[in-house]
């Protein structure tokens, strides 16, 4: 594997999102980063219901990688 390897964020809303920190690892051996939904009022969603939830940001994964959004790890 490439140790030089990075992906590039971009917030979409910049002036709107700038405090919503970006996907970072929590710990040194965490295998995934967290992220923060990009919401301006709260959301309750109700068992078995699915729905989108905005990051606020884009971000561009390197040739043969690809991105798994997963339920909070303590719930997993």
């Amino acid at each position: 594997m490439n140790a030089s390897l990075s992906i590039d964020f971009l917030r979409l809303d910049p002036d709107k999102n700038q405090d919503i920190p970006l996907p970072r690892y929590m710990t040194a051996q965490s295998s995934g980063m967290d992220i923060c939904a990009a919401l301006s009022d709260d959301l309750v969603l109700e068992p078995g219901r699915i729905s989108l939830v905005p990051t606020g940001f884009a971000m561009a994964l390197p040739v043969g990688f690809e991105a798994q959004i997963r339920p909070r790890s303590g719930l997993a």
